[in-house]
């Protein structure tokens, strides 16, 4: 499959992408006739492109793409928007157009680690900037504000027409003035009416910039889309800084909260011991944590406001369509992937986390400059916005085995937990007895931990591989208290660092645990490799 990353305006045909339709409309005409539909379509890499297909290819694939659901597309044709165009979804230069040989299928693998949406948001401050062309639509993120009633009139062609206007307020006071036409009108007074939670945070999705009696506002077109209270990183960002910006005794609506799940913002004098298990003084600002065994609820407090955190088990991950997950782990390992070649093809990593569980995580190569000094072995960080996704049935030798795995995007952010964390494990193991090795299937997908005791070490082996590549390795036998045993080869790096920690207590007992091991058979017998 072709990443939509790579899709580039050429006389190629033959594409194949998984992507999954994150909006769909009609292209209506101002005679009323439908000119065909357009479509924005998000794949794996959270990159996104807008597709369309004219009237006579709507006929025959208009119903079998539904908005939300996952397909392989193949042979279409990938087109620069040209220069007269106006009014494109979204910046960018190139579109996919489906053609008469284009094939759709759904697909039906595991896909809940591609998102729903995607938005590129810009600040309320700079919709001013954008206002002065018409080449391309834009995103924004605001609190809902001044919302005013519904007005109507009467256009010059007869129609009755409605809109709504009312105050997009993002960080530092900027404002901008919104416009809904129409179907969102009404939306936008239904959301107000039918949601409980406030205040009322929207993303307006591909809406258009116009300067109007001498103010920027945004404006709704046949692409734009509108999503209240989102859980998506965007909106989730307007909230954060709306409660970093309030006073730290302006109350929620909550008096005793009972779950970390609530939240609520300190109103009369400390202690509430029957809210918070531990609290204190310190400089008038009160810090305390909330936790069971699954969830850890942090408060993070600064001068003046407090807000506050929950942060996710490792157990309670799941491969959904979420990308806010929260996570505080310690860095047990980390790696770089190195391909045949010696190319990096990313960074692998196993993560800790205080209620004993365990997971892998993946960061792609184009996110290694930003991340990678973050991850040193024994660290405690808090990982947020990342993915879960799925192991599938062409992912070899797992770190261990599971069934998920995390996966760090362009907006995950790492940060170093610079307090004391006490109790919080290094490593997680799970050791395969050795008298139970036998009882591992040859076509398993993961690797295990193994513990015994070394005996009969040899000397280190070299010879020249069919590179020219010199290659060493190292034998040795690993055995347990019931006399069952295995024997054991490390390789390279391994093999040479194993022999300096052995050094120097030769015809001692030595135990050794040998973590994400491979087995392998060799010579009727089974054996421990690590490569």
């Amino acid at each position: 499959m072709d990443s939509l990353l790579t899709l580039e305006p050429s006389a190629k045909q033959d594409w194949k992408i998984r992507v999954r339709v994150y909006r769909k409309w009609r292209h209506i005409r101002v005679n009323g006739q439908t000119a065909g539909i357009n479509m924005i379509f998000v794949d794996e890499n959270v990159r996104r492109i807008h597709a369309r297909m004219n009237s006579t290819i709507m006929l025959r694939l208009g119903s079998l793409l539904v908005e939300g659901d996952v397909f392989n597309i193949e042979n279409f044709i990938v087109r620069r928007y040209r220069a007269h165009e106006r009014n494109q979804c979204f910046k960018d230069d190139k579109r996919i157009f489906l053609t008469d040989s284009t094939i759709i299928n759904l697909f039906s693998g595991p896909h809940e680690f591609i998102p729903k949406h995607v938005f590129d948001c810009i600040p309320l401050n700079t919709v001013v900037q954008h206002a002065w062309q018409d080449t391309y639509l834009i995103d924004v993120c605001g609190i809902v504000t001044d919302l005013e009633p519904i007005h109507q009139f009467v256009s010059i062609r007869g129609e009755e027409q409605i809109f709504v206007r009312f105050v997009l307020a993002g960080k530092n006071n900027n404002i901008v003035k919104a416009t809904m036409w129409n179907e969102l009108a009404l939306f936008m007074h239904m959301s107000l009416a039918n949601r409980t939670q406030r205040p009322l945070i929207v993303i307006i999705a591909s809406c258009k910039a116009i300067i109007w009696q001498g103010s920027p506002t945004v404006v709704n077109m046949q692409a734009t889309r509108i999503f209240v209270n989102s859980s998506h990183p965007e909106s989730v960002t307007v909230r954060v800084e709306l409660f970093q910006s309030m006073p730290l005794k302006r109350n929620i609506d909550s008096t005793i909260p009972i779950h970390p799940d609530v939240v609520g913002i300190l109103h009369s004098v400390m202690p509430i011991t029957h809210v918070i298990q531990r609290s204190s003084y310190r400089k008038d600002i009160i810090r305390f944590v909330i936790k069971d065994n699954k969830t850890r609820t942090q408060s993070f407090a600064t001068y003046n406001f407090e807000y506050t955190i929950v942060m996710d088990s490792l157990a309670n991950l799941r491969p959904i369509p979420k990308q806010d997950w929260k996570v505080r782990v310690r860095v047990s390992r980390f790696w770089r992937r190195i391909l045949g070649n010696d190319e990096i093809n990313g960074i692998g990593f196993i993560v800790v986390d205080e209620n004993g569980f365990r997971m892998l995580g993946r960061i792609k190569t184009g996110l290694v400059p930003r991340l990678e000094h973050e991850f040193e072995e024994g660290r405690i960080i808090d990982i947020v916005n990342f993915v879960v996704r799925p192991y599938t049935e062409h992912h070899c030798y797992r770190c261990f085995l599971d069934d998920k795995y995390m996966f760090l995007t362009s907006i995950t952010t790492v940060r170093p937990v610079e307090e004391a964390v006490p109790n919080f494990p290094m490593h997680i193991f799970c050791c395969t007895p050795l008298n139970q090795i036998i009882d591992y299937n040859d076509h398993e997908t993961y690797l295990i931990d193994v513990l015994g005791f070394v005996l009969n070490v040899e000397p280190i082996g070299r010879f020249i591989n069919k590179n020219g590549v010199e290659q060493t390795f190292l034998k040795f036998v690993l055995s347990s208290n019931d006399d069952s045993s295995a024997s054991v080869k490390l390789w390279n790096n391994f093999a040479n660092s194993f022999l300096e920690h052995i050094e120097g207590i030769a015809g001692q007992p030595m135990s050794v645990m040998i973590s994400s091991c491979k087995v392998i058979f060799h010579q009727g017998l089974k054996k421990f490799v690590v490569v």
